[in-house]
């Protein structure tokens, strides 16, 4: 950087002058010993040492650092720039190796179910059946979950799995002793059947309670007596009829060889038994004869005194293997979408980042007016619009204190305005004061009240004119 001379102004009368180039040193350090000329950057202003001093001392202490030039209004955003071109799709890198998996988060609460969607019309085609497996030991029954809000509607059944071999069959229980049969009653006639009742409303689904242990088998009661026997059905139209039973024939003759037995004589010792003789011929059988009607059932006979109860169900086989996948058939129509189900907590907000901008929070608007008094204990950026007279700023009210910034916004009505400045107040900080408005511009003049040898003025160090 090429030499120069830079001139602060301390009060009215002594300056102070910094002869040479100034040296560029970045972001500023509390921890760096900075020379006379360095140049740094503090919360988006510049700042040169003008007097020297050790390390830590803030610049914004005007003491011994001067500002340079103070970070500018936060200015509008810009429209957004066109979409560039998409790149090329780089080369896909080589996949890393497979993390440990996470551990797995609470299961959030099951959504609403969805509405009944519409069946597919199509079957897909049936795949092979695979070897019947055998059939697996039976686990606990669960718990039933509470029922959903629309739990009246039921969803599509699933195919049906294919079937494990059938465990082998546990031991019968011993028989129980049989009743004596009662006698059987007269068979009446059936009654019509009634109409049936119209369907009641679905009531809502209580929730199931859990599962109870299955309870011993009791002992079988005894059987009721069999109601009356229907009228017969009339024969449909595949039946096939039985013929009337034909009359018994006659019984054929006794065979040539057949040996009669003579009159009972005394009963002598029991000789050799003799050889039998030869069959006759069998006749033939003659038609059977008509079948007559069935008797009427007898009453159910009370039960035996020693029935034996049921044997415990034998152990369930293990399930056999699983037979291959059929093929999938044509999956049918997507339901309807069923309600998204509440949103979840929100999660605790991180903290705050650090704010890299001051933010000016205290504005105050006033409409045109010759006399100007700012309140400064109560006002950063002071805006005036439609000036229709001279602006004739007087010193500003309150307590300031070193350092304060203070920025004025001015536009007038369309007519160039004069501007005047209370010169008690008010002073040239290497920047000019304005002394007019351009016509139909915002006007803005930066000031930091500085309290450095008893000055207690504001300085003007920055003006900036709308384009």
């Amino acid at each position: 950087m090429s030499s120069f001379e830079l001139v602060k102004l301390v009060d009215d009368i002594n300056n102070v002058v910094i002869t040479g180039g100034l040296t560029p040193r970045g972001d500023f350090d509390v921890l760096t010993d900075y020379a006379v000329g360095d140049l740094v950057s503090y919360l988006g202003s510049s700042y040169v040492l003008y007097n020297d001093v050790g390390a830590g001392t803030l610049p914004s202490d005007d003491v011994y650092w001067m500002l340079v030039a103070e970070q500018g209004i936060q200015g509008i955003t810009g429209p957004t720039g066109l979409k560039g071109a998409t790149g090329s799709t780089g080369l896909t890198g080589v996949t890393g190796p497979t993390g440990n998996t996470g551990v797995t988060g609470v299961t959030g609460p099951t959504g609403s179910q969805g509405a009944q969607g519409t069946a597919s019309t199509v079957p897909g085609p049936t795949g092979p059946t695979g070897a019947t497996g055998l059939t697996g030991v039976t686990g606990p029954t669960g718990p039933q979950g509470t029922a959903g809000t629309n739990a009246t509607l039921t969803g599509a059944t699933g195919p049906t799995g294919l079937t494990g071999v059938t465990g082998p069959t546990g031991a019968d229980g011993a028989q129980g002793i049989q009743g004596t049969a009662g006698v059987a009653g007269s068979a009446g006639v059936t009654g019509p059947t009634g109409a049936t009742g119209s369907q009641g409303i679905q009531g809502t689904a209580g929730s199931n309670g859990a599962q109870g242990a299955t309870g011993l088998t009791g002992v079988t009661g005894p059987t009721g007596p069999t109601g009356s026997q229907g009228p017969q059905g009339t024969a449909g139209t595949n039946a096939i009829l039985t013929g009337a039973t034909g009359p018994t024939g006659l019984t054929g003759p006794t065979g040539s060889n057949a040996i009669l037995t003579g009159a009972t004589g005394p009963t002598g010792i029991t000789g050799p038994t003799g050889p039998t003789g030869s069959i006759g011929v069998t006749g033939p059988t003659g038609l059977t004869g008509v079948t007559g009607p069935t008797g009427p059932t007898g009453s159910q006979g009370t039960a035996g005194t020693n029935a034996i109860l049921t044997g415990v169900t034998g152990p369930t086989g293990a399930t056999g293997p699983t037979g291959s996948q059929g093929t999938a058939g044509t999956n049918g129509t997507n339901g309807v979408t069923g309600p998204t189900g509440p949103t979840g907590a929100n999660g605790v907000t991180g903290p705050t980042g650090a704010t890299t901008l001051p933010a000016l929070t205290r504005v105050i608007s006033q409409a045109s007016t010759g006399t100007i008094t700012i309140n400064a204990d109560a006002t950063d950026l002071f805006e005036m619009t439609a000036q229709a007279a001279t602006a004739a700023f007087q010193a500003p009210s309150g307590t300031p204190v070193d350092g304060q910034k203070l920025i004025v916004q001015i536009k007038d009505n369309s007519t160039a305005r004069a501007i005047t400045w209370s010169g008690t107040a008010f002073a040239a900080g290497g920047v000019s004061l304005p002394s007019t408005t351009i016509t139909g511009k915002y006007l803005h003049v930066g000031f930091m009240y500085v309290t450095a040898n008893t000055l207690n003025k504001w300085m003007c160090l920055a003006t900036a004119q709308e384009a």
